[in-house]
């Protein structure tokens, strides 16, 4: 026992000045110390499944929604929050930060900007249409509208991303706000060579500008695009990962998903946050145009009986600081709060004891208190509680 020990401490010794070097490395990369990397990410959990939210609504939140929302540990108010009742989304999405903070302090609530659309009831929507006439992309030398709606930015001109970086920052500068998640990130390739460097100029200046403890995700992941938009990783602390179960292109299911839960793997294993997201599309696109027409009732019923296979799905893909999501919309007055609560995430679960194993396109993994088994192929999952 007395030699068990002396070795313990040999090795304690010697690995002491080890550990405080790559501690201290990592601090000075990023300029914060080890306690305040620690701080800047969400509360995270094994116990049981742990889950996000990405929720909007464009009047005030009542008083049970905020407490419901309040109890995430990182929360996504998405676009048109609060417009109709406060004048526009950034007085709606500080005042329902503010009601968050209220009740949970260590609640993470970011907020949304789209990398690309000018989506309605933005203030800082003023300034952009005062300029609309030089700050609009054009195509074949009209102003382009997306769905015949919306503006695109564009960002190949050096005052348009000056305006989008203030406008997020500025968000971002609230004490409430903890971050900044950019959407669209997609469609930046859909666009020339100039776009795309264009964006990517204004998305490194705000992770630049921001605060070193404010949280910059994005809605980048997508197997569909080149190497699945993981080079996006090297200025996004986190992507939110969609549409992995549609495939681009004429591409099998099967495969398509394979590669998807390639690149969530591949970006857990970078220390990434990952906000996981599945709706019927999870299932492929027939399915997902199958329940657009299912009545609300009806769509509630079928959410109940098929979280099985995509929660297995993120299962084998989660990592620290990785969040499920099981929903068919952000809307608070389409349901996404009252539809938000299922009996899984309140099983037991524990910590995985390895990756995920992969035979064909049958994948296992095991975790403390549940054995998962994913068919990818066949649409099907296992979750065998313990």
């Amino acid at each position: 026992m007395i030699r068990y020990c002396s070795l313990i401490g040999l090795l304690a010794t010697c690995l002491s000045p080890i550990l405080d070097a790559i501690t201290a490395a990592e601090s000075r990369r990023s300029g914060a110390t080890a306690s305040e990397i620690t701080d800047k990410f969400p509360e995270f959990s094994w116990d049981t499944v742990p889950i996000w939210l990405r929720v909007r609504k464009s009047t005030a939140y009542s008083e049970d929604e905020i407490a419901q929302i309040a109890q995430y540990p990182v929360v996504v108010f998405e676009k048109a929050n609060g417009h109709v009742t406060y004048g526009d989304v950034e007085s709606g999405t500080l005042a329902a930060t503010r009601a968050v903070k209220q009740i949970s302090p260590t609640t993470k609530v970011i907020s949304y900007f789209n990398a690309v659309i000018e989506y309605n009831g933005y203030r800082a929507n003023e300034e952009f249409d005062q300029n609309v006439e030089r700050w609009a992309v054009r195509e074949d030398g009209k102003i382009f509208k997306f769905k015949d709606r919306y503006h695109f930015h564009d960002l190949t001109q050096p005052d348009v991303r000056g305006w989008w970086i203030k406008t997020t920052k500025g968000m971002a500068d609230h004490p409430e706000i903890d971050g900044v998640f950019i959407d669209a990130i997609c469609k930046v390739n859909l666009r020339s060579d100039a776009y795309r460097d264009g964006y990517l100029k204004m998305a490194r200046k705000l992770r630049d500008d921001l605060d070193q403890n404010d949280l910059l995700l994005g809605n980048a992941i997508r197997a569909s695009e080149p190497n699945s938009n993981l080079d996006h990783l090297e200025y996004l602390d986190g992507s939110y990962c969609e549409r992995w179960g549609i495939p681009m292109n004429g591409e099998s299911y099967e495969s398509y998903v394979a590669k998807s839960i390639a690149a969530m793997t591949e970006s857990v294993a970078k220390s990434k946050i990952l906000l996981f997201s599945a709706g019927p599309g999870a299932y492929g696109r027939e399915e997902s145009r199958a329940a657009s027409q299912k009545t609300p009732t009806e769509m509630r019923q079928w959410m109940r009986e098929n979280i099985t296979y995509p929660l297995g799905v993120f299962l084998l893909v989660a990592g620290q600081h990785s969040y499920f999501e099981w929903g068919y919309t952000p809307d608070a007055l389409q349901g996404a709060l009252r539809d938000h609560e299922y009996e899984e995430y309140h099983k037991p679960l524990g910590r995985p004891s390895g990756p995920a194993e992969k035979d064909g396109y049958v994948y296992t993994r095991r975790y403390e208190h549940l054995d998962v088994r994913v068919d990818i192929q066949e649409k099907e999952a296992v979750l065998s509680w313990r």
